[in-house]
């Protein structure tokens, strides 16, 4: 089930796992972009999927405290806002919230410090590791 829309491409919620190199979680994202549009009648379009893995300090002040359940809690409940802050250090999106989904749409500003807000975070604690950096 996609969960969140960006551009030409839908992510989904794959994982929470943990990084022994850099004790840290791991955040695991699917990709699904469309590649090509066709004329053919069953199914008209191409699509590739790939992994996005996002890093994430235990560092972070809503850690704190926090066992590792509650971590990984935290982290599947505010999955939209870590990968959001991962993919758009550069050129932020806006977001629009649509009937409890997300969906990205043009640059502004605002919408990343929404995201960096609501995940009480410092810009050094989250680390995009995936094709992208």
């Amino acid at each position: 089930m996609v969960k969140y829309i960006f551009k030409n491409a839908a992510y989904q919620f794959f994982g929470v796992g943990f990084d022994p190199v850099n004790d840290a979680k791991t955040l695991s994202v699917k990709e699904i972009k469309v590649t090509h549009y066709s004329r053919r009648k069953e199914k008209n379009y191409g699509t590739k999927e790939r992994l996005i893995f996002i890093i994430i300090s235990n560092k972070i002040k809503a850690f704190d405290g926090k066992s590792e359940e509650e971590k990984d809690d935290y982290i599947k409940k505010h999955w939209k806002d870590f990968l959001l802050y991962a993919i758009s250090q550069v050129y932020p999106n806006d977001l629009i919230v649509n009937y409890g989904e997300v969906i990205i749409t043009n640059p502004q500003w605002d919408s990343l410090q929404e995201a960096k807000k609501n995940l009480d975070i410092l810009d050094a604690n989250i680390t995009p590791v995936s094709p992208y950096s």
